[in-house]
């Protein structure tokens, strides 16, 4: 399970960012920062290999990005992680969001949640995407939980 977006550059540092499966709008406003995309409430870490073809980009380019399949995380603390992209996560409740409560968070279950509570500080994992386990969380744009955002599930395997 794997997803795309198309990012296409405005200017100097300003991209758009469209997602086919946001439900809530159609794309996302971003600035260039660093290794980071960042929009209002919105957040998306980069690898420098991918920052160096953004940088390229003439105005009015649009490339595609897929976003892997799994992801590794480190634990930093009793609720904090590093992804295999070197940004923090933090688990917050059953949901574990990307730097600043990025827009894409990923559900965990409460067997997950227990393994994860058993690493130690330094101990990688690996999660994996469940197919077809949407569900509907509150929106991290506006907090209304009618507003169709979801959240897949992800386990330890």
């Amino acid at each position: 399970m794997s997803y795309s977006l198309d990012i296409t550059r405005l200017s100097a540092d300003e991209f758009r960012v469209h997602d086919r499966s946001f439900k809530f709008m159609e794309y996302v406003q971003t600035k260039l920062a660093g290794n980071e995309l960042r929009g209002d409430m919105y957040c998306l870490n980069l690898t420098p290999a991918f920052v160096k073809k953004l940088s390229s980009m003439k105005v009015g380019d649009t490339i595609a990005w897929a976003r892997g399949a799994t992801l590794d995380i480190t634990k930093l603390g009793s609720n904090e992680f590093l992804d295999n992209e070197e940004c923090k996560c933090k688990l917050d409740g059953e949901l574990l969001w990307g730097a600043e409560r990025s827009i894409f968070p990923k559900y965990l279950g409460l067997e997950t949640i227990g393994r994860l509570e058993l690493m130690r500080v330094g101990d990688t994992v690996t999660l994996r995407p469940v197919e077809g386990s949407e569900r509907n969380i509150d929106c991290p744009l506006c907090g209304s939980p009618m507003c169709g955002a979801t959240a897949s599930e992800w386990r330890i395997r």
